[in-house]
């Protein structure tokens, strides 16, 4: 699943000025949200610690990502 995921976020960098990159992105997050379903399924009940770190690692590091990506976009459409 985080190959897919990086699969995916990679092809929303390189497309990201087209409509398909748009397209592509929604569906890096809907990858995303079903890889924490597994993920949680997975740890059940496991460490808490343990839990919370590789939750947090799974949801903010494709969205710390995304979000450099659309700043960059932003700054060279309208700068």
């Amino acid at each position: 699943m985080v190959t897919i995921t990086l699969t995916l976020t990679l092809a929303t960098a390189m497309n990201l000025f087209t409509p398909m990159g748009i397209l592509t992105g929604l569906l890096t997050f809907g990858v995303l949200i079903f890889q924490l379903v597994l993920l949680e399924m997975s740890i059940g009940e496991g460490h808490e610690g343990k839990k919370k770190r590789n939750i947090l690692f799974f949801i903010l590091s494709p969205l710390l990502f995304s979000f450099i990506l659309i700043m960059t976009y932003g700054i060279t459409k309208y700068a």
